[in-house]
């Protein structure tokens, strides 16, 4: 069994990725693959999220390591990598309309996007095809305030600058929900939401930990290298998607503390242990098979995926279907879904190859492998030019 990843990057957490956006995108109508997400494809949003501040961290834990805080490098390469496509999806938004908005009502939604404000105005944003960037604006204000946070934990290390303002956001919540706070507000606020990209962070922390001081670790540590421990948390997490409740069908406070102190953080944990999982042992059975090329190949291009999505759908609506009655449709459901996926395949692929990695070729040095322990020789696994930025709306 192979205990110890040898490579800087972890091709099974690109796989992770493709399961969840295509999870995101079966929510959003690519109803075929509601067979295996069920009703659940909204938490594909959490599942990047947590791949996020799993891999967040350990870029930072490389930055460390090397004795360089690298802030400036660190945020130079989030603007190289978010920005260039996300705002060649607003210009193209903005110049051809394909939503058919009011011109007038077009500049509002355009400043939110680009402003990463979607998560507070959902509202205003979803007539113009951006709902999506809800998720951003999380992972935007959790990359503006989490390295001072994580950078304090390093220098002390004392973890309770890291569990304090994780554990505080339980007590916001369960104040919210005593106010009756509608389940928009809950999903997707970043006052809300940064706790599950929080569950990464700890994730990685508990990698590093095992990593660095093996016999610290010695009975989670052959718990999470195990072979089978990855394919069980893999089959848990798709049937926590099947059966979780969306937040619009939890009625009654009992229910809804239940629900989301409870049961969402328990997801979320479940798939940072899963990252945890792959990154330790490359070779168990679901790490190979979430390594298989077609697999790593959409992963890689998933934050391409999500934001270009909901314009393919759109565009296939309106041009490539017309013929077909939505009666037609729903009859061969079939049909319409491999437009949709096809359509946002190529835009993906185009946005992937043609925008986002000519700027990702000017990151420097973030994504250069780092022993994590002079014993082990272990490389990092964090690869800053993969990182995920999701996700839905999201």
């Amino acid at each position: 069994m192979s205990t110890t990843p040898t490579r800087s990057h972890i091709p099974a957490i690109d796989g992770l990725r493709t399961v969840s956006i295509l999870a995101v995108i079966s929510s959003h109508g690519v109803h075929t693959l509601q067979g295996l997400f069920g009703r659940g494809g909204w938490l594909g949003v959490d599942v990047f999220f947590v791949i996020s501040g799993f891999l967040i961290t350990r870029i930072l834990f490389n930055s460390w390591h090397k004795g360089d805080l690298g802030l400036k490098s660190f945020y130079l390469n989030r603007v190289l990598r978010i920005i260039p496509a996300l705002y060649t999806l607003l210009a193209i938004t903005a110049i051809f309309n394909p939503f058919h908005v009011n011109s007038k009502d077009l500049f509002l939604p355009m400043l939110i996007g680009a402003t990463f404000m979607g998560d507070y105005f959902p509202d205003l944003i979803k007539h113009a095809g951006l709902g999506i960037t809800w998720s951003l604006g999380v992972e935007e204000k959790f990359y503006l305030c989490f390295p001072f946070l994580f950078f304090a934990y390093l220098k002390s290390r004392k973890l309770i600058y890291l569990l304090l303002p994780y554990l505080s956001i339980f007590a916001w919540k369960a104040y919210l929900l005593t106010q009756k706070t509608n389940w928009e507000r809950m999903t997707l606020a970043f006052d809300t939401r940064f706790d599950v990209i929080f569950a990464g962070v700890f994730g990685a922390i508990i990698l590093h930990q095992i990593l660095q001081k093996p016999a610290t670790s010695k009975y989670l540590a052959p718990l999470l290298k195990n072979n089978w421990y990855s394919l069980a948390a893999g089959t848990i997490a798709i049937v926590f998607m099947r059966k979780l409740h969306h937040p619009t069908e939890i009625n009654g406070l009992g229910a809804q503390i239940l629900y989301w102190l409870a049961w969402m953080p328990a997801f979320n944990w479940l798939i940072a242990s899963l990252c945890v999982s792959l990154t330790l042992n490359t070779k168990s059975l679901l790490a190979r098979f979430l390594s298989l090329p077609p697999i790593v190949y959409i992963g890689k291009i998933s934050y391409s995926l999500y934001l270009w999505h909901i314009l393919a759908f759109e565009l296939v609506n309106q041009y490539a279907m017309p013929r077909y009655s939505l009666q037609q449709l729903d009859h061969n459901r079939a049909i319409l879904d491999t437009a949709y996926l096809l359509f946002a395949l190529a835009f993906a692929a185009c946005s992937y190859h043609f925008i986002e990695k000519p700027f990702l070729r000017l990151k420097k040095n973030s994504s250069d492998p780092l022993p994590e322990s002079r014993t082990s020789q272990i490389s990092m696994a964090a690869d800053s030019a993969k990182d995920s930025e999701m996700v839905s709306s999201k």
